[in-house]
């Protein structure tokens, strides 16, 4: 815990740390600047180990790069998917985001989810 405290993994909030903001978030409990924190991290991971998978292994080769795999399942994200505009749009409908599904561009974002 001294060294996620050191690296800044925890907050005054969320004392344990990602997966506590996490369950916490999914419940409906929202912090505008926490959460903008929590999920920044959360695309920052999922983007720097998934790019190395997709780049290095076939997405159905759970034996290729399983540490990183395992990371990623750790954090919510199954490595072995491709993600659809259909699923990417109910994962949008989620997070409480207003859709327009004749108007792709008309997407209304939550104040925590821009940046």
């Amino acid at each position: 815990m001294k060294e996620w405290e050191r690296k800044g993994w925890t907050t005054k909030h969320s004392p344990l740390g990602w997966w506590e903001w996490y369950t916490k978030y999914y419940f409906g409990r929202r912090l505008e600047d926490e959460d903008r924190l929590q999920i920044g991290r959360w695309r920052s991971f999922v983007a720097r180990h998934m790019g190395q998978i997709k780049a290095n292994c076939d997405l159905k080769n759970k034996d290729c790069r399983p540490v990183q795999r395992q990371g990623l399942l750790q954090w919510g994200w199954d490595s072995s998917k491709v993600y659809n505009d259909e699923q990417k749009i109910n994962n949008l409908k989620r997070l409480g985001v207003q859709y327009k599904p004749s108007q792709e561009s008309e997407i209304i974002l939550p104040e925590y989810l821009k940046w």
